[in-house]
């Protein structure tokens, strides 16, 4: 009798919301093992292309799960992770810290 305790399937997402709460992208039903890197890949290059982001300050909060890129400066925003705030010039971090805060706000709503 197989019960499924010795193997499991597990499929992972990437979903971009609006700010209305509309989804404007996702990419679902990827197999569990791939990360954000490859399910956002599509995504990424949509963000980078003036054809469907015109406007270069149109910014995606998301999770630190995301890759970082020269390409993604500015587009991709995301919380600090532990101990960034300390490696932060420390004339900058209150403002590195009211983003941290707005970005974690915005996320949280979504979630």
């Amino acid at each position: 009798m197989y019960n499924g305790w010795l193997h499991t399937v597990f499929v992972t997402c990437t979903i971009c919301f609006a700010a209305d709460g509309s989804i404007i992208w996702s990419k679902h039903n990827c197999p569990g093992s791939w990360n954000d890197s490859d399910t956002s890949l599509g995504f990424r290059a949509k963000l980078l292309d003036p054809a469907y982001c015109p406007d270069t300050r149109m910014n995606v909060v998301s999770d630190s799960a995301f890759p970082c890129s020269t390409a993604m400066v500015g587009r991709i925003l995301t919380p600090l992770k532990d101990g960034d705030l300390d490696r932060i010039r420390p004339s900058l971090r209150s403002s590195a810290r009211t983003l941290h805060n707005a970005i974690t706000s915005v996320r949280q709503a979504a979630e």
